[in-house]
């Protein structure tokens, strides 16, 4: 997917990555994309706890059955991908725009 993200954004266009900002790795390698296209970059984090997150979670997988969403995650998934998570920080050099719970 790098090349067609490059490839996207040195046309203009945004691109949203939902599932490339867990780890500091996966994070470099996002901003490294932005910066081969010449692009701004910008990592949205939501500072709020894992329990708020999972209640949230929760309540979208409830709303599945109105057609918003097309898949569920369960707790177990989610705490498995929680095990990986690094709050990111500033040596990342990335854009964070922050937001509260």
């Amino acid at each position: 997917m790098g090349p067609l993200i490059v490839d996207s954004l040195r046309a203009g266009a945004s691109v949203v990555l939902d599932f490339a900002g867990n780890r500091v790795d996966e994070r470099a390698r996002v901003r490294s994309l932005a910066e081969a296209a010449g692009a701004a970059h910008v990592l949205h984090f939501l500072e709020i706890d894992e329990e708020e997150c999972l209640r949230r979670l929760l309540m979208r997988n409830e709303s599945k059955s109105e057609g918003l969403y097309f898949a569920s995650t369960t707790e177990a998934e989610f705490r498995a991908i929680c095990r990986y998570f690094q709050v990111p920080t500033a040596e990342e050099c990335l854009r964070i725009t922050r937001y509260g719970g």
